[in-house]
């Protein structure tokens, strides 16, 4: 037969062999039958779509196990952390049954012997709690992403439960230190002891609001620009952000400048490693962080933070010093979650742009001689 497609709709003939593309019961099959013989296509498809009638049916779906959706994860996954996650699961293997779980029975209860055994191997709660969130992707993609190839159904037809994760007294204890948000003299002595790429990162921080990860991870195609207003934002899709919503950011001047300063230096990066790896900064507060902020005299005692979530409290109380409203600073610091841009009119864009210029404006100066200057 020449080569081309049959009277029978989705059936194909390549030359050697037909070739099955149909879309049956809103269920697609795609299948080379390995046979140039028509009637033996057609046998094929016709138990093709036996099958799909039959699995629909008795609403037949295979019940995927936790070790499923984990295997599932990974083959997925894009995430920079993903080698950390692989060491995790190996210990889950360790503790007999929980991989072996079906997925709608993965909850508190059942996972409970895998917490006590890592307990009991001395193991800290908050090195639990980042194992246990690899549990609770793989719940959420499969109730939410996932699909079985047969009926369409989602590989967990309910709700994702709930997973309590151990307390960290650890962390506990650790929350009595307070934010330190900086003077204007405090930012511009620690800010000059900061190398290039830092020191950039730290102005967008001071003048956005945003946090850690919120910044490493910025990348150019996220980059928006508003036409009617002439300026850009960032988007931070829900991988980045902290409540796991989309939010937008949004620079100021300096901000900007900053950021404007660092294209061309990578190609999908706005903060591209320092070490040449083809991957964005890890994080900000770093050995040359911590240097820097000694330093600049700032202080290090144990009532008092040091990190770069101090930059997102001197925003927040720079912009409460210059009367901008509560909403809005919301909306600022990323609080606020929607659609993203088609989440604000343009005059509500303008009147956040309006507000985060109102923090550039106190020594001026020294700041955009500190981004000229690198």
């Amino acid at each position: 037969m020449a080569k081309g497609k049959t009277s029978v709709k989705g059936l194909y003939f390549d030359g050697e062999q037909y070739i099955i593309d149909k879309t049956h019961k809103r269920i697609r099959i795609f299948k080379r039958t390995g046979t140039g013989n028509r009637q033996e296509a057609l046998d094929i498809l016709d138990r093709e779509k036996l099958r799909i009638n039959e699995a629909i049916e008795k609403g037949i779906s295979k019940r995927r196990t936790l070790a499923d959706g984990i295997l599932k994860f990974f083959d997925t996954a894009t995430h920079k952390s993903i080698q950390a996650d692989i060491t995790n699961a190996k210990h889950f293997a360790r503790c007999p049954g929980v991989l072996e779980l079906p997925l709608d029975k993965v909850h508190d209860a059942t996972l409970r012997p895998y917490i006590a055994m890592r307990q009991k191997e001395g193991i800290r709660n908050s090195t639990i709690t980042r194992e246990l969130k690899l549990v609770v992707r793989t719940l959420n993609k499969a109730a939410r992403v996932w699909r079985d190839e047969l009926t369409g159904k989602p590989w967990l037809e309910c709700a994702p439960p709930k997973i309590t994760m151990p307390v960290d007294t650890h962390k506990t204890k650790n929350r009595t230190k307070k934010t330190y948000p900086l003077s204007w003299d405090e930012q511009n002595r620690f800010f000059s002891l900061l190398h290039v790429q830092l020191q950039r990162m730290a102005i967008v921080a001071v003048n956005t609001g945003k946090r850690d990860q919120e910044i490493c991870g910025m990348r150019w195609q996220d980059e928006q620009h508003l036409k009617a207003i002439n300026k850009s934002v960032f988007v931070v899709w829900e991988d980045r952000s902290k409540n796991g919503e989309p939010t937008v950011m949004i620079p100021n001047s300096l901000a900007m400048k900053a950021i404007n300063a660092q294209r061309g230096l990578h190609s999908v990066y706005v903060w591209p490693s320092i070490k040449g790896l083809d991957c964005p900064v890890y994080k900000m507060r770093s050995k040359a962080w911590v240097k820097a902020w000694k330093e600049a005299g700032l202080p290090s005692v144990d009532e008092h933070t040091t990190g770069p979530h101090n930059l997102r409290h001197t925003c927040g109380r720079r912009l409460r010093a210059a009367g901008v409203s509560i909403e809005t600073r919301k909306d600022i610091l990323g609080h606020r979650s929607g659609d993203i841009t088609t989440h604000y009119s343009m005059a509500e864009f303008k009147e956040l742009f309006d507000a985060v210029e109102l923090i550039t404006q106190r020594n001026d100066g020294i700041i955009l001689r500190s981004v000229k200057a690198v």
